[in-house]
């Protein structure tokens, strides 16, 4: 027999996503004031943050607080270009889409088995998935025809070479879309600080290029810290609200004024499911087996319930796209993705006493003792799920809030690790610094690899064994004993992951992994574990 069948369906949304918004968003309905981050420092006069003076210190005449006279609604963050940290819901939020067909062939076969076969797909579009709509622009020079991500990139490869800023080379983008002699202009912006101690100083020689190249080479940021740089050149060239970065004029660049990153759920997200499913069924006899074995592959640009927050998690990410302006580089194995299945579970009423294969016409007292005897198992394995992947531990070379992942620069696999004496790891039977070094951080614009690294598959066993007898005052009343052990081999695969962070250059300056990192947090599933019961059935 050979069946198939189509449905074109909508997702179900909305309750969670009124939660989300009543609980975390600001627009409209309330006021709140954040000092932002970086704001402050411990060794600038001018920039120390306030001190703590005692319990019930008033908050209200500290520095940067501005208590509003009134309210109006809606309320919105003022234009300050103040990097706020905030998330909220889109505004053009519809119903998702999802495609599903399916096509089986089934045939009898002898002894009362079914034996199957199914192709199934499933396409998911307008799918919900966080993204920060005010991701920092990409701008594109129109003269030369680069973009930011591109020119950035330049000098990033660069500064992961080393290379003195001496020999940095002109790019146009930054002669182009910045004013001549910006180191200067930089130098000015930066006056609050002491501009006679490095690392802080521009030179006023440098050529456009170098200045940019200069935030991460003399160390104003430890490196690769590419969106900061961007939110700096907006508040120096844009003063915008209060800052005291800001002496040029202009619209910003880069940033949305109100927000550094504001996380939205929008309806953007694409799925892809294909699977080959085959399954074999025994029913109507002593025996009743099923066996399912499933080959599959998910991908998707996000993977997360709507109830997840803000900006999901590092390892996998979750429903946060890390760039929107690239989503499709966010497309890979979904967080649940599981390659391959199988699945057996069976119930084996033993052939032993009355009215049984064996011992047919026992008498009532031997069939006591061996008949109405039963055996169930259920044996599950699967290959295991994505374990997400290394990022960036302190770098934003794309997103202002969120890291992005690093880039293996030569092949690197799994090898999962239990010693006796120290802790399990997902790569603990090699050289773990060496794979620590065989990451580069993320260039600007990077999503980096997502969802290529798997945890140890799962495998579980489980047994019961019962016992049922007959009342002898009537037939349709009867006890049963049974005993049922979980995971019978105690096995115990592992999954978590404690750190996964990536330190600056690892290759080029010969970094050791941390003493954590890698490492296993928990495991899959649960011990053995044993219960007996009774149920007295009429």
């Amino acid at each position: 027999m050979v069946r198939g069948g189509f449905a074109l369906t909508n997702d179900y949304y909305g309750q969670a996503l009124a939660v989300d918004w009543d609980l975390n968003n600001t627009l409209g309905f309330t006021s709140s004031a954040n000092i932002n981050a970086n704001t402050y420092d411990v060794t600038t006069s001018s920039l120390l943050g306030p001190q703590f003076t005692g319990f019930g210190q008033e908050v209200r005449p500290l520095p940067n607080i501005t208590v509003p006279s009134s309210l109006q609604f809606p309320l919105a963050q003022p234009l300050d270009e103040g990097e706020r940290i905030e998330q909220s819901v889109d505004s053009k939020l519809h119903a998702p889409t999802e495609y599903v067909w399916n096509l089986t062939y089934e045939r009898q076969l002898p002894a009362g088995m079914v034996f199957s076969a199914s192709y199934i797909g499933r396409m998911g579009r307008s799918l919900l998935a966080r993204r920060d709509v005010a991701a920092f622009n990409n701008i594109k020079d129109p003269q030369s025809g680069v973009d930011w991500y591109t020119a950035a990139t330049m000098l990033e490869k660069q500064r992961q070479q080393g290379v003195d800023i001496s020999q940095i080379q002109s790019i146009p983008f930054f002669d182009n879309l910045f004013p001549a002699n910006f180191a200067q202009t930089l130098n000015e912006g930066f006056a609050v600080f002491d501009c006679n101690v490095p690392p802080v100083c521009f030179d006023p020689s440098w050529t456009n290029t170098q200045a940019f190249y200069g935030f991460q080479a003399i160390g104003f940021f430890e490196g690769n810290d590419w969106t900061d740089v961007q939110a700096i050149v907006d508040r120096v060239l844009s003063p915008v609200g209060t800052t005291v970065f800001s002496t040029g004029a202009g619209p910003t660049r880069f940033m949305q004024p109100q927000y550094g990153t504001l996380s939205s759920w929008s309806t953007i997200g694409n799925s892809n499911y294909h699977a080959l499913a085959i399954s074999l069924r025994q029913r109507l006899s002593s025996l009743t087996l099923d066996f399912n074995y499933t080959f599959s592959h998910s991908l998707d640009d996000a993977s997360g319930l709507q109830t997840e927050g803000g900006f999901g998690n590092q390892q996998g990410n979750g429903a946060f796209i890390v760039n929107p302006i690239r989503q499709r580089e966010n497309y890979g194995n979904s967080d649940f993705d599981i390659r391959h299945s199988i699945n057996a579970s069976a119930i084996w009423q033993l052939p032993f006493g009355k009215g049984r294969a064996l011992m047919g016409s026992a008498g009532r007292g031997v069939d006591a003792i061996l008949g109405g005897w039963q055996l169930s198992g259920i044996f599950r394995w699967n290959t295991g799920l994505p374990a997400g992947s290394p990022f960036d531990d302190g770098r934003w070379a794309t997103n202002w809030d969120f890291q992005s992942n690093v880039t293996p620069t030569r092949p690197v696999h799994t090898c999962p690790s239990r010693p006796k004496d120290a802790s399990p790891k997902l790569f603990g039977c090699g050289d773990i610094d060496q794979i620590y070094q065989s990451f580069r951080n993320a260039y600007p614009g990077e999503n980096g690899p997502r969802n290529y690294l798997r945890f140890p598959g799962y495998v579980d066993v489980d047994l019961g064994l019962g016992k049922t007898w007959s009342m002898p005052w009537n037939e349709q009343h009867k006890l049963q004993v049974r005993w049922d052990v979980f995971n019978v081999t105690n096995t115990q695969r592992l999954t978590g992951i404690a750190d996964f962070g990536v330190a600056l250059d690892p290759a080029l300056t010969g970094a050791t992994a941390p003493g954590d990192w890698s490492n296993f947090t928990q495991i899959q599933g649960q011990a053995r574990v044993m219960q007996i019961g009774a149920r007295y059935s009429f």
